[in-house]
This record gives structure tokens, sequence and C-alpha cells, in this order.
């Protein structure tokens, strides 16, 4: 009876989105440290870069 409950868990739709989701334990954040202000510079880039005209 127990295998006929857990197999009908599996298969339903509804009780898949109402049921109580099982995840890891989360960490401790840890800070991220430079040796100075600005050492460590990031760019993201979306497009190309227009031509200019001068």
């Amino acid at each position: 009876m127990q295998r006929d409950a857990a197999d009908l868990m599996i298969m339903c739709d509804q009780c898949q989105r109402i049921s109580n989701i099982q995840r890891r334990p989360s960490t401790p954040l840890a800070p991220i440290t430079t040796p100075w202000p600005f050492a460590q510079w990031g760019m993201d880039i979306l497009r190309a870069f227009s031509i200019a005209v001068t």
C-alpha cells in the first residue's frame, strides 16, 4: 500500500505542484576580498560597437 501511494505521488501532476519540496540547506555567504578598490573589473558587452563618424 505504501508503494502504491508513492507511485501515485510520482505520477500525479497536482501532487507534484503542491508537494513539500526537499532542498539542500543553504551555505553561509563568504565575502569576496580584493587587495585594493577596483582591483578587479568586469564588463558585459551586449552588442557590437557602432562606427563613429569624425
